[in-house]
């Protein structure tokens, strides 16, 4: 078990695909000017919205530029993810938790689900978007004759991954490496990312039920359990009584 801290600065990363004019122009300041502003409601759900600025998040934020494709390609993707993960090592941080930015965490859940387990451990968290384990050819341990089976967890509904294991990952994500490792299997940023850990490092993936994404129909998620999960995407309406006051949201 590890104690998690329910505040701490400079622990979201934002990453963005370029310097929007759009957003300085409404504005009238730069990004770093723009993330000092934002409100602080850290322990209460996050929505961050970069083409607007209304990213409510934690000060100290930290928006990045990864100079890659807005294109929802798969090299774009990949790009997108190798730079995540390489600002990740480089935090320092314990946990690695991929979220996409139209989609809702609630921090206190997060919390208690990662303090059932300790960074320096194997963890890969989060929750598949098909029933079955997908297959690919095996490029990296062998000529492409071979294929292998794996689980992934869709960056859709978001995954955590420890410290411990995203530094076992290095020699396929790291510095780029990220990238080659999915030209090589020819599989997206989520897909690769189970591919390293599943296939390559045999780890398994923990399927938990508390993440959520836009391909479920989250209008038969019982209300009175909303507050529960840990990520949700488009939710059901919410009773008064359960509403977040800081954000309003029903």
């Amino acid at each position: 078990m590890e104690a998690l801290p329910v505040s701490q600065e400079e622990s979201t990363f934002i990453f963005t695909d370029g310097e929007d004019k759009e957003l300085q122009t409404r504005t009238g300041k730069k990004l770093a000017a723009c993330r000092r502003k934002l409100p602080n409601i850290f322990g209460c759900r996050i929505k961050m919205n970069v083409n607007t600025c209304s990213i409510t998040s934690p000060p100290g934020v930290n928006l990045i530029n990864t100079n890659c494709s807005a294109a929802h390609t798969r090299q774009a993707l990949c790009c997108k993810m190798s730079v995540e993960y390489d600002k990740f090592i480089e935090s320092q941080k314990k946990w690695f938790c991929h979220v996409d930015d139209d989609n809702y965490v609630i921090l206190p859940s997060l919390l208690g689900l990662l303090s059932s387990y300790h960074h320096s451990q194997d963890v890969y968290l989060g929750r598949p978007s098909l029933d079955h384990a997908i297959e690919a050819a095996e490029r990296v341990k062998s000529d492409g004759s071979v294929s292998v089976k794996f689980w992934f967890a869709t960056g859709g509904a978001g995954f955590c991954i420890s410290r411990g294991l995203a530094l076992k990952m290095s020699p396929w994500a790291s510095l780029g490496n990220f990238i080659s490792t999915a030209e090589k299997i020819r599989l997206p940023d989520d897909c690769t990312i189970g591919y390293i850990i599943e296939a390559l490092l045999e780890v398994t993936l923990t399927h938990t039920h508390l993440f959520h994404s836009h391909l479920e129909n989250l209008q038969k998620l019982p209300t009175d359990t909303v507050l529960e999960q840990v990520q949700d995407g488009a939710l059901p309406p919410l009773p008064r009584d359960q509403l977040v006051p800081e954000l309003g949201l029903n």
